[in-house]
């Protein structure tokens, strides 16, 4: 069997390979975007790889030797860069970009999350590695903020799932007789909390009173979802029903027609106003109210923020939902963006690859 060729293709990192649907959807539409751009598939480090083109990302000998075989490092996506959620996590990202310089490899960031960064070891650490990047663009204008506070510059691109292609024409969905709610939570691992899932059985029941709802129990992250979704649903007496999604397009499909969704995961409220559904967000994580301010700047109808919603709260959205072109408007404003910077990400990619060839 003869050698692989993989000059000019790059390295894609991010957190692939975990069964977070949101990554694997950023994953997706970097793919495409770059097979649409007339790029060879990309070399991807993922956790227990499947295909010839995924990389173990534990194996640091595996991920040089990627590395050398490529002709760039790029990190798609995701808040790959803070140290909210784990210190380990920051520290193997910034050293997957100092083995990109040992293979002499340049490296671009695209639709990144960043921050938040604790601790003046770890924001020096940051400051320090990120100065050798040869592009750094951010998913929202607070990485962008975070960013410039450590004395470093960068670029506006937004999140990469908005490079997937708008759905719709506005026309407004089928009106059905049982209204649809559909509710993307992020769950809390291995056990659901007794008290908030007391607190979201009462607002279920309560709903269902009010407007005879029916409800799917959407699950982006199942290590992280499953659980609180599986007991959500044998402890209400509605109808209600889970849904695992494999992909975007699939979670996308889950949405359309739906009256409203109440998340607190990013990606699926991205999903959501692709799909012109109307939402509304739990801001457990910043880069909820982030995304919240983006979709605004770009003239999508108000996204209320709320820490737990109450049964008035979600009514009003069902009974008086907010104009779903406008929703769809945004989503495609934000897609215009998003192109835009890749558009500026691709030259500059050609560039460090056209440099490679000539040295």
């Amino acid at each position: 069997m003869g050698r692989m060729k993989t000059r000019g293709s790059v390295v894609l990192a991010g957190y692939y390979g975990f069964g977070n649907l949101g990554d694997e959807a950023l994953r997706a539409a970097l793919e495409e975007a770059l097979e649409k751009a007339g790029h060879p598939p990309p070399l991807v480090l993922a956790r227990r790889p499947k295909g010839p083109r995924e990389i173990d990302r534990a194996r640091p000998v595996r991920v040089l030797r990627a590395l050398r075989r490529s002709t760039a490092l790029v990190f798609g996506g995701g808040g790959l860069l803070q140290n909210r959620t784990s210190g380990r996590s920051l520290a193997y990202y910034l050293s997957l970009v100092l083995l990109a310089r040992l293979a002499c490899r340049p490296v671009f960031l695209f639709g990144q999350g960043i921050g938040p960064i604790q601790g003046r070891f770890a924001q020096g650490a940051t400051r320090l590695v990120l100065r050798r990047v040869r592009r750094i663009g951010c998913r929202d204008e607070g990485s962008l903020a975070f960013l410039r506070s450590l004395g470093l510059s960068g670029v506006l691109d937004g999140d990469a799932l908005f490079l997937l292609p708008p759905l719709g024409d506005g026309e407004a969905p089928e009106r059905r007789d049982r209204p649809r709610v559909v509710l993307a939570l992020k769950g809390g691992g291995r056990s659901a909390p007794r008290p908030l899932l007391e607190r979201w059985k009462v607002l279920l029941c309560r709903l269902h009173e009010l407007r005879d709802v029916s409800f799917t129990l959407l699950v982006s992250f199942p290590e992280e979802d499953l659980l609180l979704a599986q007991a959500l649903d044998r402890c209400v007496d509605v109808p209600s029903r889970i849904a695992c999604p494999g992909t975007a397009e699939e979670a996308t499909q889950e949405l359309v027609g739906a009256a409203l969704l109440v998340g607190s995961r990013l990606h699926a409220l991205e999903m959501g106003l692709r799909a012109g559904v109307p939402l509304l967000a739990i801001p457990e994580d910043p880069k909820i109210a982030r995304f919240v301010e983006d979709a605004r700047a770009f003239s999508a109808p108000e996204i209320p923020l709320s820490v737990f919603p109450s049964p008035e709260d979600v009514v009003s959205l069902i009974d008086a939902p907010p104009d779903r072109r406008r929703l769809l408007g945004a989503y495609q404003a934000l897609h215009e963006r998003t192109s835009r910077a890749f558009a500026a990400f691709l030259e500059d990619l050609g560039g460090a690859q056209g440099a490679d060839r000539d040295g």
